[in-house]
């Protein structure tokens, strides 16, 4: 995949990353779905939600937050050299981006209270008062403490801890760890007693990338496990794929190992003392996996994969999912004459047609490990039949965004935007403007109890969810015995809904 695909993907993604079946036949789906937020909490700049926990009793969820002042903001008019030099910071992995600072709400069953933010109610300011701290990677109770992964595009990310929604943060890592590279604390979870947290690193300013690994007994002190000092490269670096695996995009603790999924080419590493990693799913080929000790090639030994995106342990199993790399989601160029609009067109058709074969033999997929067989089992994926198909058979679906469990329901939020247009439009011989129009989805949630899929929220199902700039369920999560997802929305900011399935 060339890299300006990749980072025009991932820039729609992170402005922007059906029918129910079981076992092939239709389900009808009846529920009450309540919206419980203002949109955006008030602001169009709360695009989404990233982070989400249950602490002190209460549903906790911090936002993403983008404003106008960015370079690409959409709906607006833009000269050329913007476009060019927006174009220009995609490849250095900067974008231009402008924030007002994460904000983070609570939220006890009945009313919701800010407790980061610039209102009346909040304890400390947007972004722990740094607008550069854009969002966050993760929330997570460890030791009775609530930590919050902070991703810092300009400063390097930074970790946070309270002891109570009532109190004051505290940061206790910043500047990357010792490495501005390290963008955002993107992914953790407790192994052992300890705190393991993850890291985006990509490669840029001529230095080589990869994703980091950290842990701490007491959330105070840092060692690095992965990269940094410790006696494993960044990024898990494997000789063929060194500047890969640019996120520790999701951990899991499972069976007496913890396990790490990255992103793209897609790889996933594991341990069982939390210091020293071996191969689980990595290398390009069969031979090179196995003769190095991992069980499957990367990306379960198929090409185009975006890289696991989530993990999650449920009834005794790992289950995996992906992002995937090629489909319908894209950008459609307008106003550069109609020979040009029809040739474009004519390709679209071919190239779609393609990406088909390819998505549906190697997309969007859920995969699951169990340790007591050693077996690797696709529950997602390939041709299928309907739902078991690859995307739960929509070619839009691109991201397995978000999973939740209890003890008898597997549930999973995905991303599905369509194709964004671009429109250039001729004011003068040499003066060109381009717009960016706002990005338009139709989320779906989906839920699994170990042998049949049902669609609960879709299209033609739960209509109460029929914004069609819902691009996708960010985060989902169970809070008092009820189903709770947010979604992305770049128009009027995000959704939080319950799902009373």
């Amino acid at each position: 995949m060339k890299k300006s695909h990749l980072y025009l993907v991932a820039l729609t993604i992170i402005l922007s990353g059906i029918f129910a079946t079981v076992s092939g036949q239709n389900i009808s789906n009846t529920g009450s779905f309540n919206q419980i937020n203002i949109d955006g909490f008030g602001s169009t700049n709360n695009l989404a939600a990233r982070g989400i926990e249950i602490f002190n009793g209460s549903l906790v969820i911090a936002t993403t937050n983008y404003n106008e002042d960015s370079l690409i903001a959409f709906g607006k008019q833009y000269g050329i050299q913007e476009f060019l030099d927006t174009y220009n910071s995609l490849y250095r992995y900067e974008y231009g981006l402008k924030s007002d600072g994460f904000e983070i709400w609570t939220y006890n069953g009945s009313s919701w209270r800010q407790i980061v933010g610039n209102g009346p109610e909040a304890i400390m300011p947007a972004g722990f008062g740094n607008e550069n701290n854009s969002e966050l990677g993760f929330l997570i109770e460890f030791k009775g403490m609530l930590y919050a992964g902070v991703r810092n595009i300009h400063e390097g990310a930074q970790l946070w801890r309270t002891n109570s929604i009532n109190s004051s943060w505290e940061m206790v890592a910043d500047n990357g760890f010792g490495k501005k590279n390290n963008t955002g604390c993107w992914s953790a979870e407790e192994f052992y007693g300890c705190l393991y947290v993850g890291t985006i690193n990509f490669h840029w300013n001529g230095e080589v990338g990869g994703c980091e690994v950290f842990r701490s007994f007491d959330g105070e002190t840092w060692e690095a496990v992965v990269g940094g000092d410790s006696d494993t490269e960044q990024g898990f670096m494997m000789p063929e794929g060194r500047g890969m695996n640019f996120y520790a995009w999701s951990m899991a603790n499972y069976s007496g190992c913890l396990y790490v999924g990255t992103s793209f080419p897609g790889e996933v590493y594991k341990t069982t003392d939390g210091v020293n990693w071996e191969p689980f799913m990595a290398y390009e080929n069969y031979l090179d996996a196995w003769s190095n000790g991992a069980k499957i090639p990367r990306h379960f030994g198929l090409h185009y994969g975006g890289g696991i995106r989530r993990m999650q342990v449920f009834k005794g199993e790992l289950y995996m999912f992906t992002a995937q790399s090629y489909g319908k989601m894209g950008i459609n160029i307008k106003g550069l004459g109609r020979i040009i609009e029809g040739l474009s067109s004519n390709f679209k058709f071919l190239k779609i047609r393609y990406d088909q074969l390819k998505y549906y033999l190697a997309g969007t997929q859920i995969w699951k490990y169990n340790s007591t067989t050693d077996s690797l089992t696709k529950v997602v994926g390939g041709f299928g039949l309907r739902g078991m198909k690859s995307g739960f058979g929509d070619l839009q679906n691109t991201y397995l965004w978000s999973v939740t469990s209890d003890e008898e329901y597997l549930y999973v939020g995905t991303s599905h935007p369509d194709s964004t247009d671009v429109t250039f439009t001729r004011n003068g011989l040499f003066d060109w403007s381009f717009c960016m129009d706002k990005t338009k989805g139709h989320g779906q949630i989906w839920r699994y109890d170990g042998k049949n899929w049902m669609c609960l929220v879709g299209k033609g199902i739960a209509h109460e969810f029929e914004d069609e700039y819902n691009v996708g369920f960010r985060e989902l999560t169970i809070y008092k015995d009820i189903l709770f997802g947010s979604t992305m929305n770049v128009n009027t900011g995000v959704e939080v809904w319950e799902v009373n399935s």
